[in-house]
């Protein structure tokens, strides 16, 4: 009951319970109800599956047709919509895989790829207004690396820390982003590349040297071997880019890495992208920390090499936490053992084969299955 006195208003309530409490509240002060979508999402015979966020879809559509022209069922959806239908939690990556999982039930999955990128300040504690378009997991890939990001978890259907299927990511903050990544992943498919690049560090350069050579051997391809402990960091920098710019259908660095350069006296880093003027190709990293993807204040060097307008980098292959040599070469000589004994072998096949290969004699190392990551279309034809 409302009493209106002269000055002021009472409010009298009945009270049967002596021991109640009553809470009075602005109405926006208060949490509401809100009502949760149920899980209508349309599922139909997709073999490819894209994950992205409702705006980027309208730019992949010629995308999509291409794909569609090759053969594939392709299914694309909204990354909110799915989450909405699988979870009541923001930014839940458990909600995108629990959909993806009853997906392969339903028809089994060929590819995934996953479009968009992602950071880890979601409520934006570092006021630094980064995006998160699809959120990733995070895992502990060994030694003391706990919260390693990681989209394998994405297609591990029976949960041992190894992909079932093909997936990748395209890196893409914004629309204007994506639209130069989609244009130069179809100018990559229109090449033709009969070299590929192989640079090593100048520390601990005897074991990086014999890796390159080990894995050039194995190369129907031309190999063009920059020494940083011969040539000194500046001529080597120089070689690598002028290599580059003349084509190359692998650039292979093989040493000491960070998110933002490779080698500890910085060969090469992200600034030096802007130098670039090559035909876009696939950068395989061995080394610690290169595809690291969810900084929300640094710009890495995965990231710039694929954001780059027109040059860097079409894919990246290369780790997000850290790693030991051991293991990087033996999972990148499966992933070259199939890229050459395959006739149109895709990115994501190859990559996928590697891990199956190596997991099946290294189950333990979470920092080769969990921390490599492939930042690109998975089902690009290697050139």
């Amino acid at each position: 009951e409302i009493r209106y006195l002269r000055w002021s208003l009472q409010l009298h309530f009945s009270n049967p319970f002596e021991s109640s409490q009553i809470y009075i509240s602005e109405l926006n002060k208060t949490h509401s109800p809100r009502l949760l979508a149920t899980n209508s999402l349309q599922y139909s015979k997709t073999d490819f599956l894209i994950l992205t966020r409702s705006d980027f879809i309208p730019f992949l559509q010629n995308y999509v047709s291409e794909k569609q022209a090759q053969g594939f069922n392709v299914g694309v959806f909204d990354v909110d919509s799915v989450i909405t239908s699988f979870s009541d939690t923001y930014n839940n990556p458990d909600a995108l895989k629990q959909f993806i999982a009853e997906l392969h039930r339903k028809n089994p999955l060929q590819y995934v790829m996953i479009v968009g990128s992602d950071q880890y300040d979601y409520k934006n504690y570092l006021n630094t207004n980064a995006v998160s378009i699809v959120p990733t997991f995070y895992r502990n890939t060994g030694d003391g690396i706990h919260h390693a990001p990681t989209d394998v978890p994405f297609v591990d259907f029976d949960n041992d820390d190894v992909a079932d299927i093909p997936l990748g990511r395209l890196i893409a903050n914004n629309t204007t982003e994506l639209q130069q990544l989609l244009n130069k992943i179809s100018t990559y498919n229109y090449q033709n590349f009969n070299s590929e690049i192989f640079i090593t560090d100048n520390k601990d350069s005897d074991r990086f040297n014999a890796i390159a050579a080990d894995l050039s051997l194995q190369s129907p391809l031309q190999s063009n071997l920059i020494r940083i402990d011969e040539l000194g960091i500046e001529q080597a920098r120089q070689n690598l880019i002028e290599n580059l710019n003349s084509g190359s259908a692998f650039v292979n660095w093989i040493g000491h890495s960070s998110p933002t350069r490779w080698s500890q006296d910085n060969v090469f880093d992200v600034n030096n992208v802007a130098e670039l003027q090559n035909p876009p190709t696939v950068f395989m990293q061995l080394g610690c920390w290169n595809s690291y993807f969810v900084d929300p204040i640094k710009q890495y060097l995965s990231g710039a090499l694929l954001q780059s307008p027109n040059y860097g980098a079409v894919a990246t292959i290369g780790s997000s936490t850290y790693t030991k040599s051991d293991g990087e070469t033996e999972f990148v000589k499966y992933f070259k053992q199939y890229i050459n004994s395959n006739r149109n072998p895709t990115l994501g096949k190859a990559f996928n084969y590697a891990l199956k290969q190596y997991a099946q004699t290294n189950p333990e190392r979470k920092d080769i299955l969990l921390g490599y990551q492939l930042l690109g279309d998975p089902t690009m034809i290697v050139r």
